[in-house]
């Protein structure tokens, strides 16, 4: 827990009594066992809040995610009241109970849960009968954890031992610093620094003792007379904490007077009251929120003239030890007078504060204070700021992956005009749109203790993009601030927003087992979003094995193929992904639902998921069910796995019907179906097919290869336009990472020589063009040059093709 629990106990009691009767006088009936004369019982109802082990505590502020107990007791003419109904209302948390009976000590006790609460202060009540009990409650942002420091101090004291402010020049002051932890335990063997501004030092640097003890001597002399400041120092986890004292060195032969503290109004001395730039004694000190203050102190001798030695004085305030104001806290007198400015940062808040500001001298061992109230006025609003909304995207209810949500806090920060957080302040929320059945709560809220209200928006029906408006009044002025955009989305992929893609579209499979695919799909709704993350993608395959499932992270997510058996005969196999999502919907009136404007359906996809239709109309894209076009002829064939969504048992092609949740027309299907996308991945051989071309014929291939035998003659000066096809033993793309080389052991060759195969998928062999030139001059005797084609699959599997051509 960031921060302790500060103890809260607030006891609000309430009693009622009636009147007597008998005022008429005695019984005119005669009766005399009646009497004149009765007393309704006095019922007292008592209301505390404190901690989640019910110890009391004296501030009813809490932190979000804390749980407080609720205590109420009822008594009757003083005596408890057990077995009775106690009712217990919160405007916010949630209450473990709303009823509770009371036990033998006259107690209901309940507990108020903050875990889903909205940071902001209200009341609990608690009603007996007629009669009720009210407590007010904040929960707060929890702060950062606060660091403790060791605690350093400074002491002067004479050659008696007693602790003094000032010394004579002929005799000898020690300076005594303590080093405590913050458990009170002394800090020993430290290192402290002492230093002084007047005067010398005997050490500079003293090691602290057992006692957390240091000392250092303060040597005066005759020629360095008048206050100065001791200074001791102590370096702590890199942090230098310092402790200082103000100080005097006087003559040795000076001789103590008396001496009066006050302040000068037009020329007149008033003893006992700090003066206040601008204001008279009488007056009373009233400052707006924010602003600054001069205050004022002269020191007197007994006959009215002004104390010539400079001394300091010390001003403080209740607001300056809050540390919500700023003043000169140590100044020196000139002149026998001292001037300090006061500057309220942000004592004021939303209600004032009446600041006390004092100042304090110490003269001949005698210390002298004066002090004057102030009135600080209140604090104005001066900005509302959006802070943030948790989470930013929510969907519509029913809807979604895991831990997806329909409700989003929205967080804002109130500050006055000087920037300070302003408690207490009342704040009102709205939505720039309701379409759909968006609403938040609450409709108005206080600021807590630093600043800040929450309120909660609920998705609708529709998805949309809607703000959170806020709004705060001062002084007849009203600001305001929107949020972020707050994404409502129905949580579902929409079917042409779900992608597919593998590590790679060809590897090394037909002749291996065990090489592993990576496969990532990606999915997001209408609005191009990623789906919630915890939304689930289901994968399967003709051939190979795949893992069945993943569940998404920012909108991906990814499993692993594994090539194995089945393996198909051209090589070729289809990898599909599914997901429960709807059908496109091009909307026509931008009112993010189907309706019967926007126009009907938009047929022409085969639904194979192998591609994507791009319409060019309004009205939705319509679907037949999934299903797995393992021929990839673009019809299902009854031999090809559907995903039966309807559970008809057969497969249902496209219906004419908007398939999806946010459909308001006569033509509304399923609130959803499954969105599908495929590929085809090829499960590429080790062994290629290779074959040697002309421009006109076949040459050669590995198939039946030639052996010595010529195929080919080429002139001298004259070349030859040749090349290779190269493919896996079904005609489709080598394995991915697969080099292929040609090489020729005469003449001259140049062009493709060399390549490595990428990542595809498209049917067929590929090429390499080159050319053989007939080198030999008309000296040389004809030859034979062997051309040779090397193929290296990335398991290293090599596949060669020779031919012999006769350089003439």
């Amino acid at each position: 827990m960031g921060r302790l629990l500060a103890a809260f106990a607030f006891v609000w009691v309430l009693s009622g009594c009636n009147g007597t009767s008998g005022a008429n006088g005695d019984d005119p009936f005669g009766s005399s066992d009646s009497d004149d004369s009765t007393t309704s019982p006095v019922v007292a109802l008592s209301l505390e809040i404190s901690d989640a082990n019910c110890n009391t505590v004296n501030q009813a502020s809490f932190e979000i995610g804390d749980t407080a107990c609720i205590t109420a007791t009822i008594t009757e003419d003083g005596a408890v009241l057990t077995g009775e109904i106690i009712s217990f209302t919160s405007g916010i948390g949630t209450l473990s109970v709303s009823d509770k009976l009371t036990d033998s000590n006259g107690e209901a006790i309940v507990y108020l849960d903050s875990d889903s609460a909205i940071a902001g202060a209200s009341t609990i009540t608690a009603t007996y009968d007629s009669t009720s009990s009210e407590a007010n409650i904040e929960f707060l942002i929890a702060d950062t954890d606060t660091v403790f420091l060791p605690t350093l101090s400074l002491t002067l004291s004479d050659s008696a031992g007693d602790q003094v402010s000032r010394i004579t020049a002929d005799e000898t002051g020690t300076l005594s610093a303590s080093l405590i932890n913050i458990d009170d335990t002394p800090i020993a063997d430290a290192i402290v620094s002492f230093q002084v501004s007047r005067g010398s030092v005997s050490i500079d640097d003293a090691l602290t003792t057992n006692d957390g003890l240091a000392n250092s001597q303060l040597i005066p002399t005759d020629d360095n007379l008048g206050a100065g400041t001791a200074t001791v120092s102590y370096v702590y986890n890199e942090q230098t904490l310092t402790a200082t004292l103000n100080y005097e060195i006087q003559s040795s032969a000076v001789t103590d007077e008396v001496i009066r503290i006050g302040t000068f109004d037009n020329g007149e001395f008033v003893a006992g009251l700090l003066g206040v730039d601008g204001y008279t004694t009488d007056e009373d000190v009233v400052i707006a929120a924010g602003a600054t203050l001069g205050v004022n102190v002269a020191l007197v001798n007994s006959e009215g003239e002004t104390y010539a030695t400079s001394i300091p004085v010390t001003f403080s305030s209740v607001c300056v030890a809050n540390d919500s104001a700023d003043i000169d806290e140590t100044v020196f007198t000139a002149s026998g007078q001292a001037r300090s400015t006061f500057q309220d940062n942000s004592c004021a808040g939303n209600t004032g504060f009446d600041d006390e500001i004092s100042a304090t001298v110490t003269i001949n061992s005698s210390t002298l204070s004066v002090s004057r109230s102030i009135e600080i006025l209140p604090e104005t609003a001066g900005s509302i700021a959006f802070i943030d909304a948790s989470p930013s995207s929510i969907v519509i209810s029913g809807t979604g992956g895991q831990d997806a949500s329909s409700v989003s806090r929205v967080t804002f920060q109130v500050n006055s005009a000087l920037g300070n957080p302003l408690a207490q302040q009342e704040v009102a929320f709205s939505l720039n749109s309701n379409i759909g059945g968006l609403a938040l709560s609450p409709a108005s809220a206080l600021t807590n203790s630093e600043g800040q209200v929450s309120t909660f928006v609920t998705a609708g029906s529709v998805p949309t993009a809607v703000r959170v408006t806020a709004v705060t009044d001062i002084d007849d002025t009203s600001i305001q601030s929107q949020s972020d955009l707050l994404s409502v989305n129905t949580g579902l992929p929409d079917q042409n927003s779900i992608s597919l893609s593998p590590s790679s579209l060809n590897p090394e499979a037909h002749n291996i087992n065990g090489n592993e695919l990576t496969i990532t799909a990606s999915a997001a709704d209408a609005f191009n979003n990623p789906v919630p993350d915890g939304t689930t993608l289901n994968f399967t395959t003709e051939g190979g094995l795949i893992e069945p499932s993943c569940t998404t992270q920012s909108g991906r997510c990814s499993v692993t193929w594994t090539s194995a058996e089945p393996r198909v005969a051209d090589h070729r196999i289809t990898v599909m992904v599914t997901a429960v999502g709807h059908e496109t919907l091009i909307d026509a009136n931008g009112n993010n639902l189907y309706d019967d404007a926007d126009g009907g359906a938009i047929t022409g996809s085969t639904g194979n998921g192998l591609s994507i239709l791009l319409p060019d109309t309004t009205g939705f894209i319509d679907y037949p069910e999934a299903w797995r076009d393992d021929n990839e002829d673009g019809s299902y064939d009854a031999t090809e796995p559907f995903f039966d969504y309807d559970s008809s048992g057969d497969f249902t092609l496209a219906n004419g019907l908007f398939d999806g949740p946010q459909c308001d027309a006569t033509t509304c299907g399923n609130s959803a179906l499954h969105v599908r996308r495929a590929m085809v991945v090829i499960m590429s051989s080790s062994s290629a097919l290779l074959t040697f071309n002309s421009s006109t014929d076949e040459l050669a291939n590995n198939t039946n290869p030639p052996g010595l035998t010529p195929v080919l003659s080429i002139p001298r000066g004259s070349n030859a336009l040749l090349s290779l096809a190269y493919s896996d033993t079904a005609n489709q793309p080598l394995a991915e990472g697969t080099e292929i080389s040609i090489t020729s052991s005469e003449g001259g060759i140049s062009g493709s020589l060399e390549a490595t195969v990428p990542s595809t998928n498209a049917a067929g062999n590929r090429q390499l063009s080159f050319v053989l030139t007939n080198l030999l001059d008309e000296s040389e005797a004809s030859t034979s040059a062997i051309v040779s084609a090397l193929v290296t699959s990335p398991s290293g599997v090599t596949t060669s093709l020779d031919m012999v051509v006769t350089l003439e």
